[in-house]
């Protein structure tokens, strides 16, 4: 009974220590310098804020260039696993709180921070970041930096259209549509945020699903029914982008000709111009049948 006391306290010491000697003594490749600066503190410095400090933060990431993917990649990879996150986090609680160590979450999230500033540059890090997107603490910051990426990380993003998370599918989505070769795939997901209860991420998809341009079997219904959406924004993405799919888009024909006389003179002056892109003849806004 007195052993079992002690087993869980004793397995607790041991993974901490374990953690500890890893942070401290584990061999990883040199830390590349800037300037008199370490790249871990330049990574401090981002914050994609645009900002001057994180401007120059970048440039300095940038500069150091691929000599910085070895300790870029080691420390994604040595601060991965949710046990280390863990660890950290009883450190960081009493009664451990006078032994701290730089949060295994936080350089992680810096050093895929550099990745994204890198861009395709660093495109032999996405097989990593395609493995991170299936974490939930990961995934954001995974996708921001394989958009960068494109068109060589479409792959994975086609695979992050099926993440547990929301934001991730969709900027996943729409990053797809960014003129990635397999841009198909993103079009199921944007037409299913067509109908998100958040205005902007309807509008962004229907501007999304324009860019793309394919499957309009699927994309004009979904455009139908959009260009009777609340939302304006909304209604004016759909009539733009329905002109991509001219002569299909002939369908939506009388919603177009109901929007020259909606209150919102943008979504007016869009519907006539893309009625005249769809229908320049006029025989189907006027209601004839359009001749072989």
């Amino acid at each position: 009974m007195l052993l079992a006391k002690w087993i869980l306290p004793g397995f607790i010491a041991l993974a901490l220590g374990l953690f500890t000697a890893r942070q401290v003594w584990w061999p990883r490749p040199t830390e590349p310098q800037f300037h008199g600066r370490q790249l871990s503190e330049w990574l401090a410095d981002v914050s994609f804020s645009g900002e001057a400090q994180d401007l120059k933060a970048q440039r300095a990431v940038a500069a150091i260039g691929t000599n910085a993917l070895p300790w870029l990649v080691s420390t994604v990879r040595a601060n991965q696993p949710r046990w280390k996150w863990l660890g950290a986090r009883l450190l960081y609680s009493r009664p451990f709180a006078a032994f701290r160590f730089p949060s295994p979450e936080l350089k992680l999230n810096q050093a895929v921070c550099g990745i994204r500033v890198l861009g395709r540059s660093a495109k032999q890090t996405i097989p990593l970041l395609t493995m991170l997107l299936d974490e939930k603490e990961t995934s954001w910051v995974a996708m921001t930096a394989l958009l960068q990426m494109l068109p060589d990380s479409a792959e994975a993003l086609a695979k992050g259209l099926t993440n547990k998370s929301d934001r991730v599918r969709f900027f996943c989505a729409t990053g797809l549509a960014d003129g990635a070769t397999n841009a198909s795939l993103a079009v199921p997901t944007l037409i299913k945020f067509l109908n998100d209860p958040r205005n902007r991420v309807r509008w962004t998809a229907a501007k999304a699903l324009g860019a793309i341009g394919l499957q309009p079997h699927r994309s004009v219904p979904a455009f139908i029914n959009a260009l009777e959406d609340a939302d304006w924004e909304v209604r004016y993405s759909s009539v733009t982008s329905l002109v991509v799919f001219r002569p299909e888009a002939k369908k939506a024909i009388p919603l177009l000709l109901k929007l020259k006389n909606e209150p919102v003179p943008k979504v007016q002056a869009a519907a006539a111009k893309a009625l005249e892109e769809i229908d320049p003849t006029g025989v189907g806004s006027a209601g004839g049948i359009e001749p072989p």
